[in-house]
């Protein structure tokens, strides 16, 4: 089933990029993916749950990836750390591109991009918080949440504007070379 459902996403993505959503057919996903019209229905009502689906779907797994590399990635060093946690969830974004394409572009009904971060927020929610540093005790987690998602999901935007066309590495280096940028006093030093 995991397999089917696989290539329903993908032959949906494919069709998404030669046509509008409205223009395509269950039928033709079903065509496309060379699995069955029976395997579809008992796994959605129609093509939009099966996008509202996928979309969902994603965003958790989007939200399950920060959550399982921030505690994993060492702290020692805030660029280091930036650089890496980045670089794991870019990984994650490069290996469904078409489908951050379709969400960043808003061909998919009901799915744009505030609809998948709320989504990817509502799942931050149910993980395990992540331990916080005495100084940090009162920042409101939903702010931190709600920042950190909409934060990043921006630098992807940007990095899908250009076709993806720098490596999740090279985005991962930009990232963490704003945040030095960035740093307290160094933006003053801008002579």
């Amino acid at each position: 089933m995991v397999r089917s459902r696989a290539e329903y996403t993908r032959a949906f993505l494919e069709l998404l990029e030669q046509k509008g959503f409205e223009e395509i057919t269950v039928q033709e996903i079903i065509r496309k993916s060379t699995y069955s019209r029976a395997g579809f229905y008992r796994l959605f009502s129609d093509k939009y749950e099966f996008a509202q689906t996928i979309v969902r779907e994603e965003a958790a797994d989007y939200a399950q990836t920060w959550a399982e590399c921030m505690p994993a990635v060492p702290r020692k060093d805030p660029q280091a750390y930036l650089y890496q946690v980045s670089l794991i969830v870019l990984e994650h974004i490069d290996e469904k591109k078409a489908l951050y394409r379709a969400i960043l572009q808003s061909k998919i009904p009901g799915a744009s991009l505030d609809v998948f971060c709320d989504l990817a927020i509502e799942k931050f929610r149910s993980l395990p918080l992540l331990s916080l540093r005495e100084s940090m005790k009162n920042l409101d987690i939903e702010f931190c949440f709600y920042c950190m998602t909409h934060q990043f999901i921006r630098y992807v935007c940007y990095w899908e504007s250009t076709g993806f066309s720098k490596t999740p590495q090279e985005m991962a280096e930009q990232i963490a070379a704003l945040y030095v940028w960035l740093e307290p006093g160094k933006v003053l030093e801008l002579s």
